[in-house]
């Protein structure tokens, strides 16, 4: 019998939003590296951490990337200024099956010219900052353009439509679930929008 590869996230929800057309989905590119300021920024704030790469997917399970898989660089709140979106991995244990990697989606705001504060992303809807991944690494990130798309809402068939001022960011998970952030100008927050299996 095939164990299946699950993920969980810390909040023990496992949540997914219909696919979204692929040519909305942008990211660096795969041998781009974010500049030395960023850089600096996520070694102090997270030195045990690295980038999610190429080489940390399981591309038996995910397509091979044609952009970077844990970095976008994108203006997410119409400032005019390139902000940064990194899903980390934090820490991993065991190997094969049995290995399990704790992500990390991090936002940082550009405030000012090579200045960058951490972004506050809402955490109130069972979503979270914060993955599991069990077995081989299948999770990695995307810019989403800005304009409408239709997502889970209440019981299953339903949809909402929601619309992204800005672009947002996407959170993959290889198996096609997957989490959309969008900047909330008034709320000065990334809002998560999910859906139960």
């Amino acid at each position: 019998m095939l164990k299946q590869n699950k993920r969980w996230h810390l909040f023990g929800a496992l949540v997914w939003v219909l696919c979204v057309d692929s040519a909305s989905l942008q990211g660096q590119d795969i041998n781009s590296k974010p500049n030395v300021g960023i850089q600096a920024v996520l070694e102090r704030d997270f030195p045990r951490a690295r980038i999610v790469d190429q080489g940390s997917l399981d591309e038996s399970l995910c397509d091979r990337q044609k952009n970077h898989p844990g970095w976008v660089e994108e203006d997410f709140n119409g400032d005019g200024r390139k902000d940064q979106a990194f899903l980390l991995l934090e820490k991993s244990f065991g190997s094969g099956e049995e290995r399990i990697a704790y992500l990390k989606l991090v936002v940082y705001m550009q405030t000012r010219p090579g200045v960058y504060e951490r972004a506050k992303i809402e955490e109130s809807k069972a979503e979270a900052v914060e993955f599991r991944d069990s077995g081989t690494l299948t999770t990695f990130i995307r810019k989403l353009n800005a304009g409408e798309y239709q997502l889970p809402a209440g019981e299953v068939g339903d949809v909402k439509k929601v619309l992204f001022k800005t672009p947002g960011i996407k959170v993959i998970f290889c198996d096609q679930s997957s989490i959309l952030y969008q900047w909330d100008q008034g709320t000065s927050q990334f809002i998560p929008h999910i859906g139960t299996y």
